[in-house]
């Protein structure tokens, strides 16, 4: 698998954890960047929104290992879809960007 792909399935990792630990505590004790981004206004409780995001998680890493494959293959016609799978993996990446792992290469 690329490194674009290993740089998300860790990111996904990160935010797996911190999900976890909103949950377990019971507090929805996200970082405020988290808490902004997964508060969707009265009534949404935090450990409903880390529940989402344990879904979305999981969903982001299925789809991350999926497109890591398919631009691990050698087609033998036209590289059309090794070149979405890889393009999708560049805009999965890119919540990601100020990461100090995020290469600016993968911009789209």
């Amino acid at each position: 698998m690329s490194d674009l792909a290993d740089f998300l399935l860790a990111r996904i990792a990160e935010d797996e954890a911190v999900a976890q630990l909103s949950i377990t505590h019971g507090t929805g004790g996200f970082p405020t960047s988290y808490g902004q981004r997964l508060w969707n206004g009265p009534g949404q409780y935090p450990v409903m929104a880390a529940q989402r995001l344990l879904a979305e998680c999981s969903a982001k890493r299925r789809i991350v290992e999926r497109l890591g494959r398919a631009t691990d293959v050698a087609w033998s016609g036209s590289y059309a879809v090794r070149d979405d799978a890889l393009d999708s993996l560049r805009d999965l990446a890119l919540p990601y960007a100020d990461h100090p792992d995020y290469d600016e290469a993968w911009r789209v």
